[in-house]
């Protein structure tokens, strides 16, 4: 799998392949397992710039002693951030930062409060750390809606009635749909004679 960041020998590999074998860059993803964009950032610069932002509290060894620590036992899984920043750091790392890291490296606070790792290999995206619950809010509700087609788990036995649809949808769009007419102006004379019809009188 490939890595995020290339090292400078790697992009040497990549540049050799492209201006010495002449291999296009589709040709070069197929043999190394690269991407386009890495290759094409390898082809334009020999050598990586300096990355942005900060860097990360704990080093490449402290990150992976703190991956077999957790691996480690199980007991080690059930352990705070604070406990695992006592135990391994003598508390150099904050509660944020030790969280930060295993979040980084995969690792994910379960409902029974032990950690568990979600992510594996090398290359990792960024992850949402709502995952679990997503998934557990989905199981819910498939359970639910299997209830109630199965008419389980009512509290009159299963004996509940379907819900009428609406009789008839089509009313209600026509009527939106139809135009707004303006009404005719009223014949006010005409109006006014029936409703005031003259008596004859004989002579």
């Amino acid at each position: 799998m490939a890595c995020k960041h290339l090292t400078e020998a790697q992009r040497a590999e990549l540049r050799t392949l492209s201006f010495t074998a002449g291999l296009s860059n589709s040709q070069i993803t197929d043999r190394t397992g690269y991407g386009i964009g890495q290759i094409r950032r390898a082809i334009r610069d020999a050598v990586p710039g300096v990355r942005t932002g900060r860097p990360p509290a704990l080093s490449t060894e402290q990150q992976q002693e703190l991956v077999e620590f957790v691996t480690g036992a199980k007991k080690n899984r059930s352990m705070s951030c604070l406990e695992l920043s006592t135990v391994l750091f003598d508390s150099a790392y904050g509660e944020s930062c030790i969280r930060a890291t295993l979040r980084r490296q995969g690792f994910l606070r379960r409902g029974t409060g032990t950690l568990a790792r979600v992510i594996l290999g090398a290359k990792q995206k960024k992850h949402d750390t709502n995952t679990d619950a997503r998934e557990g809010t989905q199981n819910e509700t498939d359970e639910i809606d299997d209830q109630m087609e199965g008419g389980r788990g009512c509290s009159d036995g299963g004996n509940r009635k379907p819900v009428k649809p609406y009789r008839n949808p089509g009313r209600l769009i026509a009527k939106r749909n139809t135009p707004n007419r303006e009404p005719d102006e009223p014949n006010r004379d005409a109006d006014k004679e029936n409703r005031n019809p003259r008596k004859e009188t004989g002579k």
